[in-house]
């Protein structure tokens, strides 16, 4: 076995310095550009924040031989490093609460529908019910709590331990399953909008890249594994955060992806012109260009992959968010703001279209 601490300390601080430029991009879009800050953006902050916190205690662990195999660690150390392990621990499942409630939050927007908006809450449900489930296990895995830092094995210290090996395939593998859910909600959300091809291969590919989580996520159950039949804790538990670390930093980096290319195209704003002729290119008729972008524009606006839906001539409201006459009364019921959910980009840019000039027209037209 080699020393793994390098490659901890330089995959950590890539994926910290990637992941808070990424949440600055999505924090600084929302608050000077959109001029709106909603619940799922509140969520992704707090998530890069569990995750830099992660990373700096796997960093801070590599001091006392995290990453080194066990016979090379002093046993002074051990219990130090297991108590560096379960704070990080805490963190890293914090963060992962955090990105799953956030998505779900999103993907709220982009839905009335009744059976997407079911799926929706109870994703909700069991996103919260596992992550509460694996924070209380983490913190009283054993009784008493002592007992978990001095060792399972250390007969000196009355108490008993769950057996944390079997926690961890329950928790790597039901992780997994919900992520691949997860990821695949907006893909089935947006299959049957009426855009071009090439628009909606471009969102397709933008959730896609979730797959780059699920990659880490799977390779951590291989780790588990590892780690359950040829145990070297302060080795094989490294590597199994190092995967928990990518996933985590991977995931707030994705999400906050749309944002980063409206700051882009924000600071160089000759890349918008060739953004432009890319979402159009593919448009058939005025009617389905002109409903295409629309259309998309919804995504467009909330997750910032234009830096101004006007620009782009979005002309009308998408069919989501406009009614029959029959419906309307039940929608508006449906789509009345509760006192705890902040604007939506929408709501402020079609502010802003009413008081300037009518940027986002109704065009009932369109949706028909």
């Amino acid at each position: 076995m080699t020393d793994f601490r390098p490659a901890i300390l330089a995959t950590n601080s890539l994926l910290v310095a990637l992941s808070s430029a990424a949440i600055a991009c999505r924090v600084g879009r929302r608050v000077f550009l959109v001029r709106s800050f909603s619940w799922h953006d509140a969520l992704i902050t707090l998530a890069a924040i569990s995750a830099s916190l992660f990373s700096i205690l796997q960093m801070v662990s590599t001091r006392f031989g995290l990453g080194l195999p066990n016979a090379q660690v002093p046993d002074g150390n051990m219990g130090i490093i297991l108590k560096l392990s379960m704070a990080s621990l805490l963190f890293y499942f914090t963060c992962n609460w955090a990105v799953k409630h956030s998505l779900l939050l999103f993907y709220a927007t982009l839905t009335i529908d009744r059976y997407p908006r079911l799926s929706i809450n109870i994703m909700h449900a069991i996103a919260f019910a596992f992550g509460t489930t694996c924070i209380l296990v983490t913190l009283f895995q054993c009784h008493p709590m002592r007992k978990m830092w001095d060792g399972p094995e250390d007969t000196d210290t009355p108490g008993h331990c769950i057996n944390m090996n079997d926690f961890n395939y329950f928790n790597s593998c039901f992780m997994l399953a919900t992520d691949l859910v997860l990821y695949a909600m907006p893909l089935a959300f947006t299959w049957r909008l009426h855009v071009s091809r090439p628009q909606r291969i471009a969102v397709n590919v933008l959730f896609a890249l979730g797959g780059l989580v699920l990659a880490a996520s799977g390779t951590r159950i291989y780790f588990v594994h590892e780690q359950d039949t040829r145990p070297d804790f302060t080795y094989r538990f490294a590597m199994t955060m190092m995967c928990a670390v990518i996933e985590n930093h991977l995931a707030i980096i994705v999400a906050c992806a749309p944002s980063i290319k409206v700051i882009l195209l924000h600071l160089f704003p000759s890349l918008e012109s060739r953004f432009e002729k890319l979402v159009s290119k593919g448009s058939g008729s005025q009617e389905d260009s002109e409903f295409s972008i629309a259309t998309i524009g919804v995504i467009d606006v909330d997750m910032g992959m234009c830096s101004e839906a006007g620009k782009l001539g979005v002309m009308g409201r998408p069919a989501s968010m406009r009614t029959t006459t029959g419906e309307s009364g039940k929608s508006e019921r449906r789509n009345a703001r509760k006192w705890w959910k902040a604007p939506s980009s929408w709501e402020v840019n079609k502010e802003e279209g009413e008081g300037g000039g009518g940027m986002l027209e109704d065009k009932g037209s369109i949706a028909r």
